[in-house]
């Protein structure tokens, strides 16, 4: 039996349909209504405005309402699309509330275990790399340690909070950007002087990203067990466990930020220290939402449907399907790129100055196979630079000539960027045919969904739309940054230092579009006149 709704078929002795929650079987009759939407639950194929009659089987569009007295007028039953207000009201209520609870609780549980291996792994690595200076109870109570170091070098003693903490950690884990000012002033022999730094670090973690990309692939499974265990509707349990994860970042992020003020006097001068290092609370609320919904909806949605999962894909609204298609292929291919570069990246930096060793390697996991995926797609990356009043800008792309890179010799960074993308000649011949990959994975879409967009114009530009604003994400996700700011010429002497990889923002929409427009019609095309056939 297929449901009107959402045209996903399901068992004869189903009620409802878990998806959508709409009703499966005929009710008592009593007035006519003809359906011009959905899907024929017959044979699951599209219902036409003007057919009376499904064009495929012949099964009739037309369904009879409940049975009612003259004195209560015939409701319909809506169309269950679920709002943030719907999904908060309905799961208040304990059966379909705590199931998700539960399997939200277990994620950030093995998310907490996670943190502290990783912490711990890199307290024992600085321990051990600092022949003794540095103890364990050092790194445990870091107050004390800047508070010691301080008045050894100025005579200053300043009682500072110990911010560092096992939410530090989360935070970088899921590559949250941060941001610390901190602000010097006061009054010596009369005078006022003032000192200002700025420190901004953006996505220095990413190289976690395959570790919470496990982790809420966990998330997925529990969620998807709790789901079925207590029959709860797909797309309300996703929902609800985003926003959970969401709040849970949030959260995480309130508590490791800090702020510092104090003020205290040092040979008979007056000096105040402001000092704030912030995590963004919208950043981590919109991250973590977005996370979890895609990786662990996607595995929730993948384990509901195994084999079924394109065909359940093909049948759901055409937006909802091509934003699941478009999340579905960056996660594969970046995870691909992140694989390949983690197997072979010894061979690429064993003679490098900067990154032949193992953790140096390690650290580039996460951004290399993200920066990939951008190159693939034949956008270039930039890379700014700024030491010493010297600013430098660079490009590279898939194809970049020979010519092209000799022109950049100039640059005092350049040999940075050559080593970290391994360029000599030129790009890597398997980075220059990386384009391949996410090209072969379009195509198979275009082909799998020929149904859907059927060549249609408006239905690829808006699947290559949509697609465009994906890879946007990504590319908020792997943009690279550390900015370090100073100013104050009685305290410290003006200065700045940058260093950025990133891509450009309307570049990245228009060249992701056009890329999959092109090879989602490529696909159309193959479905349309090699198959012969429109597949199901």
């Amino acid at each position: 039996m297929f449901c009107k709704t959402c045209g996903l078929e399901h068992p004869i002795y189903n009620n409802y349909c878990p998806i959508s929650g709409g009703i499966l079987h005929s009710a008592l009759p009593t007035q006519i209504v003809h359906r011009t939407s959905g899907y024929c639950s017959n044979c699951g194929d599209s219902v036409k405005s003007v057919a009376q009659y499904c064009s495929k089987c012949g099964e009739s569009h037309s369904s009879l309402l409940l049975n009612q007295t003259s004195s209560v007028k015939a409701e319909t039953i809506p169309l269950r699309h679920p709002t943030l207000h719907t999904v908060l009201r309905k799961n208040t209520l304990r059966k379909s509330l705590l199931p998700v609870l539960m399997a939200l609780t277990i994620t950030i549980v093995l998310t907490f275990l996670t943190v502290n291996i990783i912490k711990a792994q890199v307290e024992s690595a600085i321990i051990e790399n600092s022949f003794g200076e540095i103890t364990a109870s050092d790194i445990k109570y870091m107050d004390i340690l800047i508070s010691e170091e301080i008045a050894k070098n100025t005579g200053l003693n300043i009682d500072f909070p110990n911010v560092y903490n096992v939410f530090t950690y989360l935070m970088i884990l899921h590559s949250m950007d941060f941001e610390l000012k901190g602000e010097v002033s006061g009054n010596e022999d009369g005078e006022f002087v003032e000192g200002n730094i700025i420190y901004f670090g953006q996505n220095l973690g990413i190289s976690f990203m395959p570790i919470v990309f496990f982790l809420l692939v966990l998330g997925g499974i529990t969620l998807n067990y709790f789901r079925i265990k207590h029959s709860l509707p797909f797309r309300e349990a996703i929902i609800t466990y985003s926003i959970g994860y969401g709040v849970f970042l949030m959260t995480a992020a309130y508590i490791a930020s800090f702020q510092f003020n104090e003020q205290f006097e040092t040979f008979y001068s007056l000096f105040a220290i402001n000092i704030e290092g912030t995590f963004s609370l919208s950043e981590a609320f919109f991250v973590g939402f977005l996370l979890a919904a895609s990786i662990s909806g996607i595995t929730a949605l993948f384990l509901s449907y195994r084999r079924e999962t394109i065909a359940g894909l093909k049948k759901q609204n055409s937006a909802i399907q091509y934003f699941l298609f478009s999340l579905i292929i960056p996660i594969l291919g970046i995870s691909i790129f992140t694989v390949v570069f983690f197997m072979f990246s010894h061979e690429f930096y064993e003679a490098s100055e900067y990154f032949s060793h193992p953790i140096a390697e390690k650290a580039l996991v996460g951004p290399m196979g993200m920066w990939i995926w951008s190159l693939s797609h034949f956008i270039p990356l930039t890379f700014s630079s700024n030491e010493f009043g010297i600013m430098e800008f660079s490009s590279i792309q898939l194809f970049s000539s020979y010519q092209t890179i000799k022109e950049l010799d100039s640059l005092a960074s350049l040999d940075f960027i050559k080593q970290l993308l391994w360029i000599e000649d030129g790009l890597p011949v398997l980075m220059n045919i990386s384009f391949l990959l996410p090209a072969t994975l379009l195509i198979y879409i275009g082909y799998k969904t020929y149904k859907t967009h059927a060549l249609n114009i408006v239905e690829l530009i808006k699947f290559s739309g949509i697609y465009g604003l994906v890879m946007e994400f990504i590319r908020l996700l792997s943009t690279f940054q550390m900015t370090v700011r100073t100013s104050g010429e009685d305290i410290f002497d003006l200065d700045m230092f940058l260093f950025q990889i990133q891509t450009d923002i309307l570049t990245t929409f228009l060249i992701s579009s056009l890329f999959a427009l092109v090879c989602i019609s490529l696909g159309g095309y193959l479905n349309k006149f090699l198959g012969g056939t429109i597949v199901k």
